[in-house]
């Protein structure tokens, strides 16, 4: 099972003001990367006494620290085309696109599980499932509320539950108790499994209405990076538009990437042993012509 669970700390009530993210790099079922990152939020130096009392991060503590999009870069570079995992999603993912929408930076499309939703579904008579809880009943304990441990606790009892129920993969959570992979261009509505859509790919406002080619004529192509010249949603919508298929990995089925800054080494390194042909946004833009 390869995964990222992320964890959010928040300066105040409102979503848009994270000041502690926490990450969780998950492969085949182990750990192999942990990371936190102190953060100035938008609000600051005002900081929610009650917020500070769950996680005891004051304005002092990231008064020399960057804000959320100078940091974007190097914090995606960990989340691009990973499943995200979080301990109550509705308030992590909801950080996370309400904070990049304060910036005005494109908003990845990933998938994600929630491990709160999860254990009601596995344990549906438990008197609480707050992740200390839970934790402690599978004999994991940690600080709770600090946010790269908060991480390290959500993969724990998401691979405790896998293993339980005999999964081998978060893909079977579906047909086992009815809550699988969500994607976040669909975050916030009520998604049953007749209503999910052939295609994945939510087009960009500026390309509806634009006629339909063949152009790419059936190609895979994955998207990967920071790009300038388009938002990550315009190329899909292009590459959708003119015939093409969005994929969300690399394989050998692979035909080429559209690469961008920041592109992880490990996917470089995994597109050269494959012989998948990358190129440019502006390569990109030439063969639409």
């Amino acid at each position: 099972m390869n995964y990222t669970v992320i964890d959010f700390e928040t300066a105040g009530p409102q979503r848009d003001t994270p000041c502690e993210l926490g990450i969780c790099v998950v492969r085949e079922g182990a750990i192999i990367e942990t990371k936190s990152w102190l953060i100035k939020p938008s609000c600051y130096p005002n900081f929610g006494s009650m917020n500070i009392a769950v996680h005891g991060i004051r304005p002092a503590d990231v008064a020399d620290k960057q804000e959320f999009n100078e940091l974007w870069s190097e914090i995606y570079t960990y989340l691009e085309d990973e499943i995200l995992v979080a301990h109550n999603t509705s308030f992590d993912i909801s950080v996370l696109i309400k904070t990049l929408s304060l910036y005005e930076l494109d908003i990845p499309n990933n998938n994600y599980l929630c491990t709160l939703q999860l254990a009601k579904k596995i344990w549906p008579n438990r008197s609480g499932y707050k992740l200390n809880q839970l934790c402690g009943d599978i004999g994991h304990t940690f600080n709770h509320h600090k946010a790269e441990e908060d991480c390290i606790a959500a993969s724990k009892l998401l691979n405790f539950i896998v293993n339980e129920c005999g999964l081998s993969s978060l893909s079977e959570l579906d047909d086992y108790c009815g809550l699988g992979l969500r994607s976040i261009s669909n975050f916030g509505q009520r998604i049953s499994r007749s209503s999910n859509r052939k295609s994945g790919t939510k087009i960009s406002a500026e390309f509806v209405g634009q006629d339909a080619t063949n152009k790419l004529n059936g190609a895979r192509i994955l998207i990967s990076g920071v790009f300038s010249r388009y938002s990550r949603l315009d190329i899909k919508s292009l590459i959708e538009i003119n015939g093409g298929v969005n994929v969300s990995s690399i394989s050998g089925k692979t035909d080429f990437i559209v690469a961008g800054d920041s592109m992880g080494p490990a996917k470089k390194e995994k597109a050269e042993k494959l012989g998948v042909r990358m190129i440019t946004e502006d390569e990109f833009a030439g063969m639409l012509g």
